[in-house]
């Protein structure tokens, strides 16, 4: 498999991955200059990953960080909604989060990634000192509807507002710009408030793309702007002023998303108005999603996100390789009869189909047909 990059060249995914995780090199390098006697066998190597990634998936990272010289013994992987359950359980008290991990309580984690967003609804069963043991009421789930998307979202208006061509010589020639102006647009996303009193967003945009659009169309692209936008979109000095209702629009695709599968996921049995929704992950920076989520469930008070909430993963890491946290309920098959009652009598077929850490549990009824699948997990 290959990946490609923003000036379309491709690299194969494994290469990527193993060339990644081989930063810790790195660390080790700094642990020798500091004469700490640590070597990498010392290390217990912690790797989180999205929850709803495939069994193959999650292979696929392990042998990739074996390649890169961390033997399968060295390593665990951790899902990344409940290494931030753990992290939020063990934060201070004073700050406000950790007093919802009480024993019985159901609490929705909404893990908010560049990639990925994962949604879990867990239980605290039981607690030891510094260990919170929690099961899943309802297995992870969730969706590409990560940061990533909106960024996207704001190429595809830069290709319509420039021409596909102007962007891929841009792209291709002034790389560095292209990255500033990215990184200027992620950073307007995190003080944009969907409650806000901003009327327009600027976003440092250099001047090259404007050079490039005037050799190109021959064409002043401040003068196009008042003829297709009227005025809700302008070029002043060195940026791309955006009024806020478009500068919102971008959001709009992950905000439906994500709220629908938050709904959704209400609807599973037990997962129905837990004690409160953590927002964890790097997204959660954005103020307009948090708002979004918020205001969409009032009735779920409180709807918190931990302070540094975008480090919890790797804060976690730590925690959970020094105290060698395990969930108390590995896997759990819940059979639940129709209507309440179990008919007299009832023909079907079990098929059990194991991959790796899953199982996949179908039954069919052999009279209508009808089939029930689950899939468990045991990472």
């Amino acid at each position: 498999m290959k990946i490609q990059d923003i000036t379309g060249k491709t690299l194969l995914a494994k290469k990527a991955f193993v060339e990644s995780i081989k930063y810790k090199d790195h660390f080790l390098e700094i642990f020798t200059n500091k004469n700490l006697d640590t070597k990498i066998k010392d290390i217990l190597f912690v790797i989180t990953v999205p929850a709803i990634w495939a069994d193959a998936a999650k292979q696929f990272m392990r042998v990739c960080s074996e390649m890169a010289g961390i033997e399968s013994s060295m390593m665990i992987l951790a899902y990344e909604p409940e290494a931030a359950a753990l992290y939020c359980s063990l934060l201070p008290a004073d700050q406000g989060i950790a007093k919802y991990f009480e024993v019985g309580r159901r609490l929705m984690i909404v893990d908010l990634g560049g990639g990925t967003v994962d949604i879990t609804v867990i239980k605290v069963i039981k607690k030891e000192e510094q260990l919170t043991y929690i099961e899943h009421v309802y297995r992870v789930t969730g969706g590409a509807w990560g940061g990533n998307q909106v960024n996207k979202n704001f190429e595809n208006f830069l290709a319509q507002v420039f021409g596909n061509d102007v962007m891929e010589e841009f792209k291709m020639n002034h790389l560095s710009q292209w990255m500033e102006l990215i990184g200027d647009f992620e950073l307007q996303q995190k003080t944009l408030s969907a409650a806000g009193k901003r009327e327009v967003i600027g976003i440092r945009i250099g001047v090259e793309i404007v050079e490039i659009y005037k050799r190109r169309r021959e064409k002043d692209i401040a003068n196009e702007l008042k003829k297709r936008l009227d005025g809700k979109v302008k070029i002043i000095g060195d940026k791309l002023c955006i009024d806020v209702e478009i500068f919102k629009k971008f959001f709009h695709d992950c905000v439906t998303e994500i709220i629908n599968h938050i709904n959704e996921t209400f609807m599973k049995r037990g997962c129905a108005w837990p004690s409160a929704m953590i927002l964890v992950g790097g997204f959660a920076d954005a103020l307009i999603i948090r708002d979004a989520i918020i205001n969409a469930f009032p009735v779920i008070k409180p709807s918190v996100t931990p302070w540094n909430f975008n480090v919890c993963a790797l804060r976690i890491s730590y925690i959970w390789s020094s105290s060698r946290f395990e969930c108390a309920l590995r896997g759990k098959i819940t059979v639940y009869p129709p209507n309440g009652q179990w008919p007299e009598t009832t023909e079907g077929f079990i098929d059990l189909e194991t991959g790796g850490t899953e199982i996949t549990v179908r039954y069919r009824d052999q009279h209508s047909g009808q089939i029930t699948e689950e899939n468990i997990d045991f990472l």
